[in-house]
């Protein structure tokens, strides 16, 4: 019976090609390697790492023998890129184990289904695989636990029985392990039982902790329908692995390899083409698998049409590069910027140059970056532009507010000029000129005075009445005396004022001081005159500059908003 080789390879091809099941070596070394001791065990992991290494190079080597001429520079691209994942991984050994056996595991799904356990063995490295196996040893018993380790460790070491015997012992402890399960279910492969092969995977597909590891339960058990011949059960069970993990490009493979067995060419391309846009290094593996060969054309076609697709993409990345580069020429990003964006067009065409898909993907991918980088550019050079437009505009509007100040100024001097000179004359006319008019009206009203005393004295000498009278008339005589001294002595201080006030009026009237105030207003007239003149002229600059601003602004939010719109 053959189900343990029908149950590792697809394709009949293949299946007498024991050099690819001699690849379990790659996971004795890398399950001792990964183990906390990693260090101690250098040597293993390197053994096992370079075994790999040499294993996936003969494969594209193979295929490379078989492959069309289209995709020559594919098959180099994947053989480059699997050898440095190898070369980086055994000089990188010191790094973390979860990161090292995730990369081998990503390396033995691109070398197909024959290492399915291999692949099993190492993602219980990763970092996921990892936390699922801390969940589950918690959850069992410390005598259970102990059985569990010591089945892993016997698989390890390919003790087949006694790693039966501790994972049976530990499922009686705890019947819902599934990570046992998986491995019961590859003893049963090693021991041709393929009906205990599919009880213990499905088990483990009941019991799975999560969608991962039922997708692979779902997997495995497709193999096993597969080695039975049960194509459509073994389509249905890959039905239900990518339904669960829809993202994952091997799985998507090993459906395409199920449709080619079943000669469903259509079926068969769709699925290629979902593994390609996934993981792009299954588009030149796809050349080495022999089997593909029963759907004819499907998988040229698919390939074809992918790459073509990839083509399409890229035209279109190269053409909103090569109009991004257009607009930004007619932007005022000055010559720095240019050049990036030059430079970046220069990528992309380069790259469409090259017939290479890999070489377009690249470029793809690239393209978020280049354009983030070109509109970087941009951004800075127009900001560095914006800046000082704004600052030229700043320094008219204070130049505009200076001169505006300087005026305001010049117009307060002239009221202050002015209103001194009226304040001066109004202190000559009320002090100089009023000390004058003082004596004169005192010297008037003395005259007045003494006039009167006169009069009284010829009543007093004309008068025949008596003594009576004489007596009357020497007293208004001796009063208009005291009157008129004092009119003389003090009638100044009593009537400055009067004067004072009565000659301005007279001056104001006279023009003095009305031209005074036409002066200060044709002063005033002369510095709103200059003032207008200057606001016209700071007006017309500042009107003048402010589209520019402006437009330089708005290029300013248009590159942003472009570079908010990038993915992250």
């Amino acid at each position: 019976m053959q189900f343990k080789k029908d149950y590792l390879f697809t394709f009949e091809k293949m299946k007498d090609d024991e050099r690819h099941y001699e690849l379990k070596s790659l996971l004795t070394g890398a399950s001792v390697g990964l183990a906390p001791a990693l260090e101690r065990s250098l040597a293993e992991v390197r053994k096992g790492i370079r075994r790999g290494q040499a294993e996936a190079a003969q494969v594209v080597a193979d295929s490379n023998r078989r492959a069309a001429l289209s995709i020559v520079k594919e098959l180099g691209y994947l053989e480059q890129q699997l050898g440095g994942q190898m070369q980086q991984l055994t000089t990188s050994v010191h790094g973390a184990a979860a990161q090292i056996s995730g990369s081998i595991e990503q390396a033995a799904r691109y070398l197909g289904a024959e290492l399915s356990h291999i692949s099993f063995q190492l993602s219980l490295q990763t970092q996921i695989g990892q936390e699922t196996l801390r969940i589950l040893k918690e959850s069992l018993d410390n005598e259970s636990r102990q059985y569990f380790e010591q089945g892993i460790a016997a698989f390890e070491q390919d003790e087949i029985e006694i790693a039966r015997e501790r994972f049976q012992r530990a499922l009686e402890a705890n019947s819902t392990n599934a990570v046992a399960y998986q491995y019961l279910g590859f003893i049963a492969v090693e021991d041709e039982d393929p009906d205990a092969a599919l009880r213990n995977f499905d088990l483990s597909r009941k019991f799975a902790p999560d969608d991962r590891n039922r997708a692979l339960a779902w997997y495995h058990l497709a193999n096993c329908r597969r080695a039975l011949g049960a194509l459509d059960e073994a389509r249905a069970c890959m039905d239900a692995a990518v339904e669960l993990r829809d993202g994952e490009a091997w799985l998507w493979y090993e459906r395409a390899k199920i449709c080619a067995l079943q000669g469903k060419a259509d079926d068969c391309d769709a699925s290629l083409e979902k593994a390609f846009w996934r993981d792009w290094l299954f588009y030149a593996k796809s050349a080495l698998e022999p089997g593909f060969d029963m759907v004819s054309g499907a998988a040229e076609a698919a390939r074809a049409r992918s790459k073509q697709k990839a083509l399409d993409r890229l035209d279109k990345d190269l053409g909103e590069m090569e109009a991004l580069t257009q607009r930004l020429a007619e932007l005022p990003t000055g010559e720095p910027a240019h050049v990036d964006a030059a430079a970046a067009l220069r990528t992309l065409r380069d790259a469409r140059d090259t017939d290479n898909l890999y070489e377009f993907l690249d470029a793809i991918r690239g393209v978020p970056q280049l354009t983030r980088l070109v509109l970087e550019a941009a951004q800075r050079a127009l900001a560095e532009r914006v800046k000082g437009a704004e600052g030229d505009l700043a320094t008219l509007a204070g130049l505009r507010d200076l001169a505006r100040r300087q005026s305001e100024k010049a117009l307060d001097e002239a009221r202050k000029e002015h209103d001194e000179m009226l304040a001066a004359d109004d202190k000559r006319i009320k002090g100089s000129g009023a000390d004058v008019l003082d004596w004169v009206y005192g010297i008037l009203f003395g005259a007045l005075g003494i006039a009167f005393i006169f009069l009284m004295f010829l009543l007093w000498t004309s008068s025949e009445d008596g003594a009576g009278d004489k007596i009357l008339g020497t007293i208004f005589a001796l009063i208009g005396a005291v009157i008129a001294g004092a009119v003389i002595l003090f009638g100044g201080g009593f009537f400055s004022m009067a004067a004072g006030g009565v000659l301005a009026f007279f001056r104001r009237h006279r023009g003095w001081r009305g031209k005074q105030d036409e002066l200060l207003a044709e002063k005033q007239r002369e510095l709103n005159d200059r003032q207008k003149v200057k606001d016209d002229d700071f007006a017309r600059r500042i009107r003048k500059a402010e589209p520019g601003v402006a437009a330089l602004q708005k290029d300013l939010a248009a590159v942003e908003k472009e570079l908010e719109a990038l993915p992250k």
